[in-house]
């Protein structure tokens, strides 16, 4: 059961689309897990060697393309699962944000400047520090997935029945291994901004992991998903990138749906500068569901069998802004129509609970209990 509390009351960087794409990795359901013990665990997947990755149940996705864009810069193109593909795209060396025009700035999800004082100085902040990392030959995408079980989430959800982009602040939390016992043997927490997923089974999803000791996943690494993918199976993976948030960074994830099939995500490291924008097609039995938009703590599903993780132990996670986009406009996730999930073990016991929603959209997700 979802509890609802309504509110009293996302800029749309042209951004970042990361595919979630499944390919099965062939082990059976039985020995998925087993196979992935034997792996470095909450290490990066992307220090492995290129003949564990399989062997751990990895997937490598193979860069298909590189092309060149007018202005000298790239898109590194992935060619996913079942019709799905994921542009990255990185700017020519020495592109400096605020002498590039609006068509630039668009292409690399980037918003143009405003006109207020201060809105100008925080944007001069953000970008004249922004660096887009070379994407890697081969993306390596995981068996963890999104949760299809509400009780595993904590957080603020939007029912409009019209969103199309959702953007969330939040800072990279310090925590531990998880304490608790019962879920699928490994501690995994992610927080994610999302579109769809609460009234279908359709969600689109980005954002950073936490408390890991998963192999292959490490703390604050970036990640992107669809799911499910395929929509008839059990089965999905997230695609994870070669970069992680350290604890106490400042995080930007914001994901936007184009129309069709398409749409973008981007993740920002606005600490350490790290940015990623890409463009991305959905599988093909995907459908777009814009009836929620999601910011979220989750417990994410870690093996084929589709046993939870245990949740990692923390104190509290700030959500320092919540937006989502509703037509032309975004606005306060608390301006939305927005309610409230509660995360709960299989006794119904409470483990984290999300604080009451602010104006500016900012909340805590505090730490309750697995006993």
């Amino acid at each position: 059961m979802i509890y609802r509390f309504k509110a009293s009351r996302i800029v749309m960087a042209f951004i970042v689309v990361m595919v979630l794409v499944t390919t099965t990795v062939e082990v059976g359901v039985d020995n998925a897990s087993a196979q992935a013990k034997s792996c470095p665990e909450g290490v990066s997947a992307y220090t492995l060697p290129s003949t564990s990755i399989s062997v751990c149940g990895f997937t490598e996705i193979p860069r298909s393309a590189v092309t060149s864009l007018p202005d000298g810069g790239s898109g590194y193109t992935y060619d996913l699962a079942n019709g799905a593909s994921a542009t990255i795209v990185v700017p020519p060396p020495g592109f400096d944000p605020a002498n590039a025009s609006s068509s630039e700035l668009a292409t690399y999800g980037i918003p143009s400047q405003p006109s207020s004082a201060p809105a100008l100085a925080d944007w001069l902040t953000k970008y004249s520090n922004i660096n887009y990392p070379t994407p890697p030959a081969d993306l390596i995408e995981t068996p963890v997935e999104a949760s299809t079980v509400p009780r595993t989430y904590a957080g603020w959800i939007s029912d409009t029945s019209s969103n199309t982009a959702t953007l969330a602040y939040f800072t990279q939390p310090s925590a531990s291994l998880s304490m608790c016992t019962g879920g699928g043997g490994y501690s995994l927490g992610g927080i994610w901004t999302g579109l769809g997923g609460t009234n279908t089974q359709y969600l689109a999803q980005d954002g950073t992991f936490f408390g890991s000791n998963y192999p292959g996943v490490s703390n604050g690494q970036f990640f992107f998903e669809f799911a499910p993918n395929p929509p008839d199976e059990n089965s999905a993976g997230t695609v994870n990138l070669n970069t992680s948030a350290a604890v106490g960074d400042s995080v930007e994830t914001q994901i936007a749906y184009d129309g069709g099939l398409l749409y973008n995500v981007n993740i920002n490291d606005w600490t350490s500068g790290k940015a990623y924008d890409v463009l991305m097609t959905a599988p093909s039995g995907f459908r777009p569901d814009g009836s929620s938009a999601e910011v979220i703590v989750e417990s994410p599903v870690v093996d084929l069998q589709g046993d939870n993780s245990d949740l990692p132990y923390f104190t509290r996670i700030a959500i320092n802004s919540s937006e989502v986009k509703t037509g032309g406009n975004y606005v306060s996730m608390d301006n939305s129509s927005a309610f409230y999930v509660n995360m709960k073990d299989a006794a119904g016991l409470f483990q984290a609970t999300p604080t009451q929603i602010q104006s500016s959209g900012n909340f805590f997700v505090n730490y309750q209990t697995c006993k």
